[in-house]
């Protein structure tokens, strides 16, 4: 095997998966970077996936900064507007309406908030 082989079946997904193509969103996964196959699936496809609609916004008490020694003026207000949104409850297909704009946690340059889960009456028993 070339080492172009092996380096290509650390990158790619595997040709010979099982249907081929990836299991909610029906795309073909042949060829396709592994880092993308992973974004397919992405956290609120799997949170939609269990049936929870809801989440609560945490901001991870580090500023939601590129570079935080030299931060720019939106830099700023994206963070102030980050830690008013703390544990702020969004609904999951829609985001949090933050500075203006519909977003989700960790989804902005520099941010590093994070979302946790409220999990369905049904789930819980």
């Amino acid at each position: 095997m070339s080492w172009l082989q092996r380096l290509s079946r650390l990158f790619y997904a595997p040709t010979e998966a099982k249907s081929g193509y990836h299991a909610l969103a029906n795309i073909p996964l042949q060829g396709m970077p592994i880092c993308e196959v992973r974004s397919i699936y992405s956290e609120r496809e799997r949170q939609a996936a269990l049936g929870i609609t809801y989440a609560v916004w945490m901001y991870a008490h580090a500023p939601c900064m590129k570079n935080p020694r030299h931060p720019t003026d939106e830099e700023i207000q994206q963070n102030a507007a980050h830690k008013a949104a703390d544990r702020k409850t969004y609904d999951l297909s829609k985001g949090l309406l933050v500075n203006g704009k519909w977003t989700w946690p960790g989804v902005e340059d520099g941010c590093k908030c994070f979302s946790r889960s409220i999990l369905p009456v049904a789930l819980v028993r």
